[in-house]
């Protein structure tokens, strides 16, 4: 839980859901959605999140580091502001 907005205003999160993936050093290599989100029909998904991962665990680097989160904005606690 993140109560007190702390997490939250740590890493600069505005939206609910919004992944941050670190690596063994926790520096953040993955920001954004966990993927493409609603696509047409016929359309595919792009899993962000997860090909993220593989990359990382693969000694490599996300080839897309930073997507567009979307979803509800985060209400911090009061005087609790976002890193930017």
């Amino acid at each position: 839980m993140n109560r007190d907005s702390k997490i939250a205003a740590r890493f600069g999160a505005n939206h609910t859901p919004e992944v941050f993936i670190l690596d063994k050093d926790m520096v953040v290599r993955y920001h954004g959605a966990f993927d493409s989100g609603k696509v047409k029909e016929g359309a595919e998904r792009t899993a962000y999140a997860e090909n993220a991962v593989h990359a990382l665990l693969a000694g490599g680097t996300p080839a897309e580091p930073q997507t567009k989160a979307f979803g509800c904005s985060i209400k911090y606690a009061e005087g609790v502001q976002p890193l930017t």
